[in-house]
C-alpha cells in the first residue's frame, strides 16, 4: 500500500523542519516537523521522566509478581547488560 502526500508549505525554524503535508482526499492539511533528535527535552526534565516511569513500573511489576521483590531499578548506561539509557532495568 502507497501512501500520497502533498507538501504544501515548508518552514525553516531554528532546530527543525516544518512541512505542511496533505493526504491524498484528506481536506485538511497537517503539520510535519523534521528534527535532528527526535527528544527536545532537557537534561532534567528528560531524567525525571525516567525516574517517574521507573517508580511506575516498579508499582506495576509488584502488583502483577506479588511473590517477587524488586531490587532497585536503574537506567543509567551499561551497555553490557541493556540497550541505553533510554531502558529501565532491574534486578529480583
Amino acid at each position: 500500500m502507497q501512501r500520497v502526500r502533498t507538501v504544501l508549505d515548508v518552514q525553516e525554524r531554528a532546530h527543525c523542519l516544518r512541512l505542511a503535508t496533505r493526504k491524498m482526499g484528506a481536506a485538511k492539511p497537517q503539520w510535519l516537523e523534521l528534527v535532528p533528535t527526535s527528544d527536545r527535552r532537557t537534561p532534567s526534565t528528560r531524567e525525571t521522566m525516567r525516574r517517574n516511569y521507573q517508580r511506575l513500573l516498579e508499582r506495576v511489576l509488584r502488583r502483577s509478581f506479588p511473590d517477587w521483590k524488586v531490587d532497585g531499578m536503574r537506567s543509567a548506561m551499561d551497555l553490557e547488560h541493556s540497550f541505553g539509557p533510554a531502558y529501565s532495568r532491574g534486578g529480583c
